[in-house]
């Protein structure tokens, strides 16, 4: 079973990404394939102090010192490998499911521009999926043929209704697109700071839990 609870790095400071190194080893991006499927794990929120000025979370082409090629140049390259499936895995989601997508406390990827150029570079690889976490809920959406998902019910307080959005409990799974403020979501346990009025995607589900893929032949399930 590969140990998916290292994928959603967190490099929020160099002393934390000192600590990951010694606890996992010296890249802070990198990529392996399982059966036929290719995995390729991206660091989505370096050290600020190796950004450029403005840039937060996101796909940005910083070199971790180890690799030949910075991340977004190297990814480029390592996307074309070979292979029946494609996962790429990083801490901060493509898409939120909290208002607003963007800005200084941003729900997914700092900049618009630099999230759409991450999202073109995923369909362009035929990238089946990606996984992130950052975001205390559970959410879906479909992409130019790329499916994402923010996988954040795993410790914290979670930030949605407990119940989850409209239609994600009836076996019908997530509409992607619908957006509601149904008066009837239970409220109980939202995170400090989050209010009741917030806007959450039907796709949206809060509640503690993980997610099992499996790779067959030439389709995969989740």
């Amino acid at each position: 079973m590969l140990p998916t609870w290292i994928f959603f790095l967190f490099q929020a400071s160099e002393e934390v990404a000192s600590i990951y190194r010694e606890l996992f080893g010296n890249p802070l991006y990198y990529d392996f394939t399982y059966g036929n499927s290719h995995f390729v794990v991206i660091d989505t929120n370096f050290p600020r102090k190796w950004l450029q000025p403005g840039q937060k979370y996101g796909f940005y082409n910083v070199n971790d010192g180890v690799h030949d090629l910075s991340t977004v140049d190297w990814t480029k390259e390592i996307l074309k490998k070979k292979a029946s499936h494609a996962f790429v895995l990083g801490h901060v989601p493509a898409f939120s499911a909290l208002t607003s997508d963007f800005g200084e406390h941003p729900k997914s990827f700092t900049s618009k521009e630099n999230r759409d150029k991450f999202i073109k570079l995923l369909a362009e690889n035929n990238v089946d999926t990606y996984f992130a976490g950052h975001k205390h809920i559970i959410y879906a959406q479909v992409e130019n043929g790329t499916k994402f998902f923010t996988i954040g019910g795993g410790r914290a307080p979670l930030y949605g209704p407990t119940t989850g959005g409209y239609g994600i409990n009836t076996g019908e799974g997530p509409d992607y697109k619908g957006v509601t403020s149904d008066s009837e979501f239970d409220h109980g346990g939202w995170a400090s700071g989050y209010h009741y009025n917030l806007h959450f995607p039907a796709g949206a589900l809060s509640i503690f839990a993980y997610m099992i893929v499996t790779v067959n032949d030439d389709f995969y399930k989740i």
